[in-house]
């Protein structure tokens, strides 16, 4: 891709003889004239960038950023609550089945939310469903922007499950929660929530 951004010098310098020039401001040789004559040299360069800048932004792929919270769950009302452990997980408590919680997710003040992501390690025949809300304060019920429904493995391998979001423009007004409930049937079995993430585009 060509941009055909150039730059033509027109300052000239014409050097100067020891003991028969003399120093002088004005005239078609003085300073005056010559530092001009950079000064223009030096805005055009200015624009120049600032086009390649331009150019240059046009084509460029921007890095999505992310959001990523350990999941300090705290309990909601009456709910069996999920159990922190010392890494910052959360994880269903002996000889508790199941638990329930909530954390905030900070947010930039701007973007696009692409995608949510939850990671853990989900073994056995149990669940765990996470849902993505804005809390808008004019509003009565939240905006679920995205849900995961992860059911249980055969083994106790990390697992990671994204789900996308169509590009939801972030409020600056509103706030950002995980609900995550999990349940599991048999000792044994593990629910553990290592950690939780929100991509974020340029908007």
């Amino acid at each position: 891709m060509a941009f055909n951004i150039e730059f033509k010098r027109t300052f000239e310098h014409r050097s100067w003889r020891d003991r028969k020039d003399r120093v002088k401001a004005d005239g078609p040789d003085g300073f005056n004239v010559r530092f001009k004559a950079l000064e223009a040299d030096l805005d055009t360069l200015r624009e120049r960038f600032k086009d390649v800048n331009a150019a240059l932004n046009k084509v460029a792929t921007p890095v999505p950023s992310q959001v990523s919270v350990s999941p300090i769950l705290r309990p909601i009302g009456n709910e069996k609550q999920w159990w922190i452990g010392g890494d910052g997980s959360s994880h269903i408590p002996f000889p508790e089945t199941q638990s329930k919680g909530i954390v905030d997710i900070p947010m930039p003040t701007a973007g696009l939310i692409t995608s949510f992501t939850a990671v853990g390690r989900f073994k056995g025949t149990g669940f765990v469903r996470f849902e993505f809300f804005r809390v808008d304060p004019t509003k009565t019920l939240p905006d679920k922007l995205a849900q995961l429904y992860i059911n249980g493995a055969a083994t106790d391998d990390v697992i990671t499950v994204a789900a996308s979001i169509d590009r939801v423009q972030i409020d600056p007004n509103s706030t950002y929660v995980v609900l995550a409930e999990g349940n599991r049937s048999a000792t044994g079995e593990i629910v553990r929530v290592s950690a939780l993430r929100v991509t974020i585009a340029d908007s």
